[in-house]
């Protein structure tokens, strides 16, 4: 109602138009009665009962498809069981209000064509309300019927306004653009106004104030469903009286699902129900539908549309799914070579350094021993002097193949750089440890590599080792990798080609 209050000319031509919609007679004693919180079963008779027209209405309502029952309901009081006191005061005053409001124009508006969406809308706002279980579904009803009494308003204040359409019906999305560019406002706001200026109950003001809500996010942010379920049903609306249904249709099934969580196999089951309603409740407005032929066939052309918008959801969810597992797999390829030494294939220092943390935590916590074999090629530099760099490059492929191929299950072979390795041997003691690196010493010196163009040359190396054990005064795993290198020195002090163990410098 803002865009109102900033165009103080449309106010005062509302406020002082003498020729506005109103209701006349029997609607307004029901206005009056719907105000009343404590309103009565035998005031809502007495009221009713004063228009046959309106009573005779009200209980072919009640024997309508919308509320079909074994029992056939005969008289006025079992339709009011029925409605309840609200629900028929608000039925009742949506079939006075609209004979009150049917007049005809000459400004380009085409009247019957907007009561047959005005019906439209209130009858699968209903629907949705009776598959939702929600309360106050012949609110919704009327809310339905007048949530587009604001163009009627226009229509007298703004007597060029609809002019354009008198040929030409376009998009209620359309309309209202046009509305927002001549005057500042649509005719939802107006509405709303009118609707005030009534004296009509706050609940029916505020839906028809955001009836046409198009902005998924706000109206995703709205808190009354009553609101969410008007502005989807006028959407559905669209998809009976637009040359085109296709494009409502897709927007209906959007905010179906997004505002109500109502997915596009249960909008179509409603879209068949209210079909069926619609062409009950148009004899008891006195609205000409014209030719059903024509309208049985946009449904169905709905229907298709509908099939083929949740057979693309379908497929776009899977489409999204495979996509999401195939980022998910190179993921996973490019965690693992970020983890990877590109030459050689072992793992790198950085990985090496984090597995070597965690395994060292939990060695310290289960009181179980860890060990490491810090691993140096010997005489690296001259096979490169000797033979070049792409051979030194083949002999640490082959060097860590053999490393490779020669732990447990649960080890570890990391490239530390240039011609060192380092294994990590979880669970692993004392005497475990020497056997491993005696097992890698004897595999380096026994397996020969093949050099490009050259002879086959046998490559050693000096393993220096270190072991956590229950006792051992060590506070990080960084303490455990200096052992190691401190007694990879001493293997290569003493002469190379062998292992030696921390703290026990001889030979093993």
């Amino acid at each position: 109602m803002n865009a109102l209050i900033e165009n103080k000319a449309l106010m005062t031509r509302l406020e002082h138009c003498t020729d506005l919609p109103s209701p006349i007679g029997i609607a307004s004693r029901l206005i009056e009665l719907c105000k009343n919180p404590d309103v009565a079963m035998i005031d809502v008779v007495n009221t009713t009962s004063c228009d046959p027209a309106i009573s005779s209405k009200l209980l072919r309502m009640a024997n309508s498809p919308l509320y079909a029952r074994k029992r056939k309901t005969e008289n006025l009081r079992q339709a009011i069981a029925l409605f309840g006191l609200n629900g028929t005061l608000t039925m009742a005053l949506g079939f006075s209000l609209v004979q009150s409001t049917k007049t005809n124009s000459s400004n380009g508006l085409d009247h019957d064509r907007f009561w047959k969406r005005a019906l439209a809308t209130a009858v699968c706002s209903q629907v949705l309300g009776v598959h939702l279980s929600v309360v106050g579904k012949e609110e919704l009803f009327l809310a339905g019927l007048l949530q587009d009494i604001g163009v009627l308003v226009l229509d007298k204040v703004e007597s060029d306004l609809y002019q354009q359409l008198e040929n030409h019906y376009p998009s209620h999305e359309k309309i209202i653009e046009m509305e927002k560019e001549a005057i500042g406002a649509d005719h939802a706001a107006v509405g709303a106004w009118l609707l005030r200026y009534w004296n009509l109950p706050e609940s029916l003001i505020a839906i028809t104030a955001e009836s046409h809500q198009a902005n998924v996010a706000k109206a995703q942010r709205i808190e009354s469903q009553l609101v969410k379920i008007n502005i989807v049903a006028s959407i559905l609306a669209d998809v009976w009286w637009q040359d085109d249904p296709n494009e409502p249709l897709k927007k209906a099934v959007v905010m179906a699902k997004k505002l109500l969580a109502v997915p596009s196999d249960m909008l179509m089951t409603i879209l068949d129900e209210a079909k069926l309603v619609i062409n009950e409740t148009a004899i008891l407005f006195e609205i000409d539908l014209g030719d059903q032929s024509l309208t049985n066939l946009v449904l169905e052309q709905a229907k298709e549309q509908a099939a083929l918008i949740n057979n693309k959801t379908i497929q776009d969810a899977m489409e999204l799914k495979t996509h999401a597992e195939e980022l998910l797999s190179k993921n996973k390829v490019l965690i693992e070579e970020n983890r990877r030494d590109q030459m050689t294939g072992n793992f790198n220092r950085a990985y090496l350094e984090k597995f070597l943390e965690e395994e060292f935590q939990l060695s310290t916590q289960n009181y179980y021993p860890l060990a490491v074999a810090f691993i140096d090629l010997d005489h690296f530099k001259a096979i490169n002097d000797s033979y070049g760099h792409q051979a030194g490059d083949e002999v640490l492929v082959h060097c860590s193949n053999t490393l490779t191929g020669n732990i447990r299950d649960n080890d570890v072979v990391a490239r530390y750089g240039g011609d060192e390795f380092v294994v990590v041997m979880p669970g692993t003691g004392t005497q475990g440890a020497i056997e491993m690196g005696n097992r890698f010493a004897e595999a380096l010196r026994s397996n020969t590599c093949h050099i490009t163009g050259y002879e086959d040359i046998s490559v050693t190396a000096s393993i220096g080792l270190s072991i956590y054990e229950v006792g051992s005064e060590m506070d990080c795993s960084s303490d455990l990798l200096r052992d190691a290198d401190r007694a990879l020195y001493s293997a290569k002090k003493a002469g190379r080609n062998q292992v030696v163990v921390m703290n026990n410098e001889d030979d093993v």
